[in-house]
């Protein structure tokens, strides 16, 4: 007999699934996380806004209020308590000197200790052309070292004021060296430089017009001491024109310079030809 040839195919075991394993935390990969909307401005945001823009408001308004209070306040300088020194007083080198008064030129000077009065001198001249007599008085003060204080003083109706007669010097001293001064208030100039011819001298001179007068003011010093421009200066800080009527200080010798009360008889008068000159009404001198 014969056996059934088939063979029977093998039977291939089918594996069990395996159930997927799922650890404790982790989502499934296969799980898309949803997706939770996000505000764009958060509360903490907006509340901080709003509070911010309350208070810049209130600064605002605030400032707009008081606006005047804050900028009177501001432009106000701090003041602090100043301490004044007052200032030493400069001591007067002048204070003293002794006074000369003169009546003919009603002025008065200062001068150092030592300085005495020489001599003073009149004289009465007549202009040949306008036939007009004019006097001059000329005053020298000299202390004992040889420094010698001179005024010349000229009745004088060829300038109108000071400003005219210093054109006049400006011309005479036009090739010197000249300084600006002010005499009791008259602008003038000074010029310095030797003199003399017997003894060498310094000659420091300066010249006012006042009055219906020139007034030529000197200092002379040995040359062996030197120009005394400074001295020349402070002497005349102190040159002052008076009122004839005032009451007179003391003067350098003690005595009030006379004033002449005649006038001196012009030599002419006596001279051939004889000049026509009125007698004045106090008549000539004795």
């Amino acid at each position: 007999m014969e056996e059934n040839q088939n063979p029977t195919p093998p039977v291939s075991e089918i594996p069990n699934p395996t159930p997927p394993v799922i650890l404790s935390g982790v989502k499934d990969p296969k799980t898309p996380n949803p997706i939770k909307p996000v505000s764009k401005f958060s509360i903490k945001a907006i509340i901080g806004t709003i509070i911010f823009l309350l208070i810049a408001g209130g600064a605002a308004a605030s400032f707009t209020v008081f606006k005047p209070q804050i900028m009177s306040l501001v432009s106000k300088p701090t003041l602090t308590p100043t301490v004044t020194i007052p200032p030493t007083p400069t001591p007067d080198p002048t204070a003293d000197w002794k006074t000369y008064n003169n009546d003919f030129g009603k002025f008065s000077v200062k001068l150092p200790e030592g300085f005495k009065l020489a001599t003073e001198s009149s004289e009465t001249v007549v202009n040949s052309v306008s036939q007009k007599a004019f006097t001059t008085v000329t005053i020298k003060l000299k202390d004992p070292s040889g420094v010698t204080f001179n005024v010349r003083i000229v009745e004088n109706s060829n300038f109108s004021d000071n400003t005219d007669y210093q054109k006049f010097n400006l011309d005479v001293w036009k090739n010197n060296e000249k300084k600006d001064l002010i005499i009791d208030g008259l602008a003038t100039f000074l010029v310095t430089g030797p003199d003399g011819m017997l003894e060498a001298l310094w000659n420091t001179t300066a010249s006012i017009f006042k009055n219906g007068k020139t007034f030529d003011i000197t200092i002379l010093s040995p040359e062996k001491l030197g120009n005394r421009e400074q001295l020349f200066v402070q002497i005349l800080s102190t040159f002052k024109f008076i009122d004839h009527t005032a009451t007179p200080s003391p003067t350098l010798s003690g005595v009030q310079t006379p004033t002449p009360t005649c006038m001196p008889r012009p030599a002419c008068l006596d001279a051939t030809p004889r000049c026509m000159i009125p007698e004045p009404a106090n008549g000539w001198c004795p």
